[in-house]
């Protein structure tokens, strides 16, 4: 098993404490290999859909302000925090 398979076993099983203990036990090589699977992932999980490359970081990144504008009513007329349904 590959260090992203067993970081990506932790993560599912949300086991924190051996997920800690394994990313503190990686060499720079395997931290740097799962550094770069990350991005994908997190995109995959916000969106559901897998995304692929370096794009996928920037592609997560720019959609943030726009969430985060719905999440707050900024945009609308009257802007500030949007009022409970």
């Amino acid at each position: 098993m590959n260090p992203w398979d067993e970081v990506l076993e932790r993560i599912e099983a949300q086991d924190d404490e051996r997920l800690a203990e394994f990313l503190n036990g990686l060499g720079d090589a395997e931290r740097r290999m799962v550094a770069r699977q990350v991005p994908d992932h997190l995109a995959s999980r916000l969106d559901g859909a897998p995304m692929a490359g370096q794009g996928a970081a920037r592609r997560a990144g720019d959609r943030l302000p726009a969430r985060r504008s719905r999440l707050h009513g900024r945009g609308r007329a009257g802007g500030g925090l949007a009022e409970p349904a």
